[in-house]
């Protein structure tokens, strides 16, 4: 079991002055950029806030706007995980109670990242007896995400992310969603005396920007179920290179 250890000090001084306090933070997010995004999401977790961690989510956008036909149409097939069209609201609501399950999802392994080293981390069973998931459920508290901060957010791999077949697929990625501009963004995380690194993919509805989802394409080291990832700082600048 990981033993608790004391957030990094000057990492928290350094972002302390950039979020916002109080229980209104959801509404008082600052979205107009990817970062402040991605803070605005890290923050409604380390409050242990799903309400405040979906605000800063395109859930309504998405649902509303899914391209149904251009969605299926980029794939060649339709997939049985697909959402469904956006043509009534009875699938508007199917695809908000979809989406905001995959929400759920990512907190829930981004939880499971800092607080376990458990096989389900790698998409593997965990074989366990009763007392193991006791001590699984002991560890995994919800309280402590209060010890989780933001250290930095930055561009994945600057020349893959803006080379032309990414910057195609962002312009696709957006389109299906009904959304503006898409883009992806790396954070630095620090919990209990350790640092992680997450991805993030953000969609762009008018002048705000929301996390879509907590993982990122064109970052390598990065987890494709969201998984956050042991790194120094040192590693993470070089990701950003």
């Amino acid at each position: 079991m990981r033993r608790l250890g004391c957030l990094l000090p000057v990492f928290v001084a350094v972002w302390i002055g950039l979020l916002p306090t109080g229980p209104s933070f959801a509404t008082d997010a600052n979205l107009k950029t990817p970062e402040g995004a991605v803070a605005a999401y890290v923050d409604g977790v380390a409050r242990q806030d799903f309400k405040a961690i979906v605000a800063v989510t395109p859930v309504d956008n998405m649902s509303k706007g899914f391209d149904f036909v251009f969605s299926v149409s980029r794939l060649g097939a339709l997939s049985p995980t697909a959402p469904v069209p956006s043509s009534h609201p009875l699938f508007v609501e199917i695809n908000k109670a979809t989406f905001m399950a995959q929400i759920g999802q990512q907190v829930r392994i981004l939880t499971y990242g800092l607080m376990t080293t458990s096989k389900i981390l790698d998409g593997k069973y965990d074989v366990m007896d009763a007392d193991g998931a006791a001590e699984f459920a002991r560890v995994v508290r919800a309280d402590r995400l209060a010890g989780l901060s933001l250290v930095k957010v930055g561009i994945p791999d600057p020349a893959a992310l803006n080379n032309e077949r990414n910057q195609a697929n962002a312009t696709k990625l957006a389109k299906t969603y009904g959304a503006d501009a898409s883009t992806q963004r790396l954070a630095l995380l620090s919990f209990e005396g350790l640092q992680f690194v997450v991805g993030f993919t953000l969609l762009r509805y008018g002048d705000d920007w929301t996390v879509m989802s907590q993982t990122s394409s064109v970052a390598a080291g990065t987890d494709s179920l969201g998984v956050p990832r042991r790194v120094t700082l040192e590693a993470f600048e070089e990701m950003l290179k």
